[in-house]
């Protein structure tokens, strides 16, 4: 069957009980989304089962209840926005004078907005590399607001960047326990686990989410179908991934990484199978027209490839209308249709944000030296330079380096290298491209 449409394919599933994260009280009888009733009443306000077979790995205490971060009045929230306003503009004058702004507000606004306040002056001397400073406002942070997640978060997310997983990991066990259910800390946490190879560690933090309403906790359990699929254990993943789509078929996501896991499994006539449910109950998620138009193409359908660009026009967002002309164009590329490419590139750059103007002319410049026209693609690389925002211009002058390069013409390729080194942004990138050209 096509992607576009078909009968649906119905697959007998059944949840394996001892890495089922919590999942077995719910049963699954394999049909796709498609076949769910309308309005998808089903599973509104549904929890995830209990279950027994999860180790306390963590020490966690198999507690459910929300974490609560203070209500904040209109006042604290209107005073905070003035701190905020002010404190950007005191970060141009210096560390100093932005931390000394922060110390003075502390005396005089709210003691409920001190942590706020505190938070971002951590974030401040992490940003400045005062990375003792940041741990110890990090930890004031969470010892005046413990409840509050982003202090938490935020300080996992710098130790983590550190290279200090372990600390990272005793962070963020601290923080499960003083925000129990939160849904950005849990993800976190499954994240590091997987990264630091501690699976059966992640699957406990899993099956926390027993008792959960699934709205609040899918991304979550979506997280630990992609790490089961990471780690090989694909039956696992598949009847995870299934679970969702059969409880939460209206959340995006969870179509676009089950089409993508059936796709790096060889599966692309289940992945087919998925994306047509997908778009039949949420035709606004563009990354299914995405793998739509992939399909096909993989396929050798690229008529229906086409028409499905053309229909995703008038379904996706007017934001990502652009994205789909790009998508066509990089597409018409891979064909060897540079003029269709072409013509998708120019209409992408009608529609797209001022600040991604340059990714397009960028990829307009690849296809015109593709195909030969080098002063156009030169040209395009121009405009691409004078639309870039600043931290970008390396990035496009190391597009205009390859052109020459490729053109044959070393020495020229080597002077853009060296004046993208000035131009800040990502400019270590000049330097790796410079290693890589000799």
């Amino acid at each position: 069957q096509g992607v576009g449409g078909g009968k649906m394919l119905e697959r007998k599933m059944s949840l394996e009980s001892d890495r089922s994260f919590g999942l077995r009280g719910d049963s699954f009888d394999g049909s796709l989304p498609g076949s769910l009733p309308t309005g998808h009443s089903l599973a509104r306000g549904r929890t995830l089962s209990e279950s027994s077979s999860v180790g306390s790995i963590w020490d966690l205490p198999p507690d459910n209840t929300s974490s609560t971060e203070g209500t904040d009045t209109a006042e604290t929230r209107a005073l905070f926005k003035e701190f905020f306003k002010d404190f950007k503009g005191k970060e141009k004058g210096g560390f100093g004078a932005a931390r000394d702004y922060a110390r003075d507000c502390l005396d005089t606004v709210p003691e409920a907005m001190h942590w706020r306040v505190l938070l971002e002056l951590a974030d401040l001397s992490k940003r400045e590399n005062r990375l003792d400073d940041a741990r110890a406002l990090f930890k004031l942070v969470n010892e005046v607001q413990p409840a509050g997640h982003q202090g938490w978060l935020e300080y996992a997310k710098m130790e983590e960047e550190c290279g200090e997983l372990s600390e990272c990991q005793r962070i963020l066990t601290m923080a499960v326990r003083a925000c129990p259910g939160n849904e950005s800390l849990l993800l976190k946490g499954v994240k590091l686990c997987e990264k630091m190879g501690h699976l059966e560690k992640g699957r406990t933090l899993l099956g926390r989410m027993r008792g959960v309403a699934l709205e609040k906790g899918w991304r979550v359990i979506l997280e630990g179908a992609m790490m089961e699929s990471r780690a090989g254990n694909e039956a696992v993943a598949r009847s995870v991934f299934g679970y969702l789509l059969s409880q939460v078929p209206w959340h995006g996501p969870v179509f676009s990484e089950a089409v993508r896991f059936e796709e790096r499994c060889g599966d692309d006539q289940r992945a087919s199978e998925l994306v047509a449910a997908g778009l039949a109950s949420i035709p606004r998620h563009a990354p299914l027209w995405f793998s739509c138009m992939r399909l096909h193409e993989r396929a050798g359908e690229i008529a229906k490839a086409r028409q499905a660009a053309s229909d995703a026009v008038g379904n996706v967002s007017r934001e990502i209308v652009w994205k789909v002309f790009f998508e066509a164009a990089q597409m018409e590329m891979r064909l060897g249709q540079y003029s269709s490419a072409r013509s998708a590139y120019a209409e992408s750059a009608r529609r797209c944000p001022g600040n991604l103007c340059w990714k397009v002319f960028v990829g307009g410049a690849r296809c015109d030296l593709v195909a030969g026209r080098v002063p156009q693609a030169r040209d395009a690389l121009g405009r691409a330079l004078s639309v870039a925002p600043r931290r970008m211009v390396p990035c496009v002058m190391i597009e205009l380096s390859r052109l020459e390069e490729y053109v044959g013409d070393r020495q020229a390729a080597r002077e853009v290298l060296l004046r993208a080194r000035g131009e800040g942004g990502d400019a270590w990138k000049t330097y790796l491209e410079s290693v890589q050209m000799e």
